[in-house]
């Protein structure tokens, strides 16, 4: 339901209709129904963002990612479509962008975070365009794919910045994908492919780093950690990277390129960063174990940590951002991103209130079973898969 009224006050509002935002407000209502409940979200598409690297990889078409922002919507809930301008927690209200402002009882701060395009000099500019590509924006992961596609050998590079990023294992997948349709179209020996990593470390979660370095290695990919990307010029096709070794020392490298993925700088949005609720790094200040805010404790703040949403902390806590689920084979792992995860993706949203999953005999995901859903795989072949509700 759209809200167009100029001033309401609700029992909860919920700021962003991501899966974070979404996935709470269905929770809250399954438990409750009949709480007055308003989203806040100007957007009008809902997106399946784990899929955008498929998109640039030419596994996937970007349609399939997109629903209605309406129909991902819990039955209940009050869209007020509008994006949030200011947090005013010490009166209970938002002030949205076209100056209305709603009260509230309970405040769920899910917006995602901020893609800081402009925090590398240059990079907006050539975006699209150049062979400077990027899977985290819907309007440039088809770019990423024809990059690929046209890619004739040279140098490929693929850039990771300093965290908190979403989704931190996407910045390796394209390149992954990358190498192995290179090796396919048999121009692997005229490649350089290159990872560069603005962290100390190929992945923050250590147990996973030997393995992911032996993917690396068998295609031949580059691995250059404590690189940050800071400058593209587009027209020359070059990268400034600002290097710091192991002493401290800081030094600029600019190299030229044929192909750039960029992952671009993340940080909290800037209403969020500007807030009373916010600390001194620009994030919602909240209590690790509660998730409530340490001077606002009424207004109830939640982070989405699982990474098969590609959801984001706008809090700051630290926490997992991975799969409970480990992988049984490259296979199955792609049967399951490009079959089976967006189905269970789409039914999550809304009014769905668990999931229970069966893969070849293997429980992989389970919640309370407001509803259960059984996902059946024939043999190997994705286009057997169906689900029974």
């Amino acid at each position: 339901m759209s809200e167009s009224t100029s001033f309401q006050t609700h029992q909860v509002v919920v700021i962003g209709a991501g899966a974070a935002g979404t996935s709470v407000a269905a929770s809250l209502l399954r438990q409750r129904p009949g709480l007055d409940v308003a989203i806040v979200e100007p957007s009008d598409v809902h997106y399946y963002q784990p899929a955008f690297t498929l998109v640039g990889g030419g596994a996937y078409s970007l349609a399939k990612t997109a629903r209605p922002q309406a129909s991902t919507l819990p039955t209940g809930a009050r869209w007020v479509r509008a994006a949030a301008r200011e947090l005013q927690p010490e009166h209970n209200r938002v002030v949205l962008e076209d100056g209305r402002e709603i009260g509230y009882e309970a405040l769920v701060v899910t917006p995602g975070l901020k893609l800081d395009w402009d925090k590398i000099t240059g990079l907006r500019e050539t975006l699209g365009r150049n062979g400077v590509c990027s899977n985290y924006d819907p309007s440039l992961a088809a770019y990423t794919w024809q990059c690929i596609r046209q890619f004739r050998g040279g140098k490929a590079f693929f850039t990771q910045p300093p965290a908190p990023i979403k989704c931190a294992g996407a910045p390796q997948k394209i390149a992954y994908l990358a190498a192995d349709y290179f090796r396919k179209k048999q121009i692997s020996g005229q490649s350089e492919l290159r990872f560069y990593a603005a962290g100390g470390a190929l992945f923050s979660v250590p147990d996973f780093v030997p393995h992911l370095e032996k993917v690396a290695r068998r295609y031949n990919i580059g691995l250059l950690m404590n690189h940050n990307l800071v400058a593209v010029n587009g027209d020359k096709k070059e990268a400034t990277f600002r290097f710091t070794d192991g002493e401290g020392t800081v030094q600029e490298i600019t190299e030229s390129f044929d192909l750039l993925h960029v992952t671009p700088p993340q940080c909290a949005q800037d209403f969020v960063k500007n807030s009373p609720l916010a600390n001194a790094d620009g994030w919602v200040d909240v209590d690790q174990h509660t998730l409530q805010h340490v001077h606002f404790g009424r207004q109830q703040l939640t982070a989405h940590l699982k990474n098969g949403s590609r959801g984001s902390q706008a809090v700051s806590r630290s926490g997992s951002q991975h799969s409970g689920a480990a992988c049984q084979g490259a296979t199955e792992s792609q049967l399951r991103r490009l079959h089976l995860l967006p189905h269970c993706y789409w039914l999550w949203q809304g009014d769905v209130g668990g999931i229970c999953v069966w893969w070849q005999g293997n429980t992989y995901a389970t919640a309370k079973p407001f509803q259960r859903i059984c996902v059946l795989l024939a043999g190997e072949e994705a286009r057997s898969a169906s689900i029974l509700l």
